[in-house]
């Protein structure tokens, strides 16, 4: 589908949901005043720029914001968002011009999201998914705050998104082309994020089963395409793994930020015990200074109290996970409400707009997580009756291929935080897809509906026979 086949109201339309998604991200930076924006992860990403910039070593040491004496070369963080900093260095005059300026633009490419966003559901469900989802995510205040920070998410929502649209693109018409792209994109998505890194093989893997209509799934013009798939992925990380081979011995060294995650996602509910600190297990816990130097005596304490209380670990991991990576609050890890970091002044509830608008969407958040749950049923059923059809090309066949693409990447990220430590925040990027599932999920429901009224009305219509024995 092209731009062009809108209808002129559509278009209208699609126009003024991005006016409104820009309007509201700006109305958000006008009214925040930061208190710290260096914090947490944000002042490594600051970091890893003005250490590259400044001092010519990817670090993301904060002792090189003073001296470069003792940088260290890591890789702890992706290159991605420290690269998309550096310009900002070079414009900016201090520190509040260098926020402000990240944060606008950070805005703009919010915007372009949600004309992505709409843009894909466009391509799989018609105009009216594609304006459903794109106005929810102008309105998800999780999303706008986060544009509002020096964190990553942003950056690799927009990323992943043209990933995504250009894969999907390539599943309406294949093409070598754009199926390098893909790879390509969701390697820069990847160098955003290194947690992102194992969707591109896995994206791969799914194109070369899109490609296997026979019997042999490994026949040589099919493996093909998931190598020029993988060519392109290794396009974009590849200098990132050779730089990283070359000065630290290692493409992927070993960070100890991984293995600090999974012991803190050990925690059932956030908490050591009950009256601990929320979001904060570890600081409560005289035993996880141990448990984070030798592994060995992890898997031990962690065996121990998983056998004193199995129902509450099993819950927590089974369920509670789940809950807690898709709830509002974004207060694990983060200030509380949608907000990660604290502020002077918070502008969804200082603001009277914003305030309507959080109010909104507040109310509709778990009804809309209810609606994506209802499409990824609906969806997996129809997988069943659809598999060999699949075999054969149409637009029944694209729809389904793209939506299970989408549910592959958001079991792949559920099942990672359920293994590390489901911080709310860390999903919001996959907010786009979750909003599409619920437009699938509401009208296919819709459609139930309507069949099930039909049938009522037709058992309570009277039939007449006439004398020839015909139906009237």
């Amino acid at each position: 589908m092209k731009l062009g086949s809108l209808s002129g109201p559509r278009l209208c339309l699609l126009l003024l949901v991005l006016v409104l998604a820009f309007g509201v991200r700006f109305l958000y930076l006008s009214e925040a005043v930061y208190a710290n924006p260096l914090r947490g992860d944000a002042s490594q990403y600051f970091a890893s720029a003005y250490n590259l910039f400044h001092n010519g070593v990817y670090s993301s040491q904060i002792s090189g914001l003073s001296s470069d004496k003792g940088l260290r070369s890591d890789a702890s963080r992706g290159p991605g968002y420290p690269f998309f900093l550096m310009p900002f260095l070079t414009v900016s005059q201090d520190l509040p011009a260098f926020f402000n300026n990240v944060f606008l633009v950070q805005a703009v490419i919010g915007t372009l999201s949600v004309g992505l966003t709409f843009w894909l559901g466009y391509m799989i469900f018609g105009a009216p998914g594609g304006l459903f989802a794109a106005l929810l995510l102008a309105l998800t205040p999780q999303v706008i705050a986060l544009e509002g920070n020096l964190l990553s998410e942003t950056l690799f929502t927009f990323s992943l998104l043209v990933a995504v649209v250009v894969l999907v693109s390539e599943i309406r018409e294949a093409s070598m082309v754009k199926l390098f792209g893909a790879g390509f994109f969701f390697g820069v998505a990847a160098l955003v994020r290194l947690s992102a890194l194992p969707i591109g093989p896995f994206v791969g893997l799914f194109r070369l089963a899109r490609h296997a209509s026979g019997k042999s799934l490994f026949r040589w013009a099919r493996f093909r395409c998931y190598l020029l798939f993988l060519v392109g992925f290794l396009t974009a990380v590849g200098p990132f793994f050779v730089r990283n081979t070359v000065v630290l011995g290692s493409p992927l060294p070993k960070s100890s930020k991984a293995w600090e995650n999974f012991l803190m996602g050990s925690y059932p509910d956030y908490i050591y015990k009950n009256g601990g600190t929320y979001g904060y297990p570890y600081r409560d816990d005289p035993a996880y200074p141990r448990m984070f130097e030798d592994k060995d005596e992890a898997w031990r304490i962690i065996g121990e109290r998983f056998r004193a209380e199995p129902w509450k670990y099993l819950r927590w991991y089974l369920l509670g996970k789940i809950v807690g990576m898709w709830q509002w609050d974004q207060g694990v890890g983060g200030t509380g409400d949608v907000y990660v970091f604290p502020l002077e002044s918070y502008p969804f509830q200082s603001d009277a707009v914003l305030a309507v608008i959080h109010l909104v969407m507040r109310i509709l958040h778990v009804p809309l997580l209810l609606a994506a749950l209802a499409g990824v049923v609906y969806f997996l059923r129809s997988l069943r009756s659809s598999w060999r059809r699949d075999r054969e090309d149409g637009p029944g066949t694209a729809r389904r291929q793209a939506m299970l693409l989408f549910f592959g990447m958001l079991l792949l990220q559920t099942v990672l935080l359920i293994i590390l430590f489901p911080v709310p925040r860390l999903m919001v990027p996959f907010t786009p897809y979750m909003l599409l599932f619920a437009f699938f999920g509401l009208q296919q429901t819709g459609r139930l509906l309507g069949d099930w009224r039909s049938l009522r009305r037709e058992r309570r219509q009277p039939v007449s026979w006439q004398r020839n024995g015909a139906l009237h």
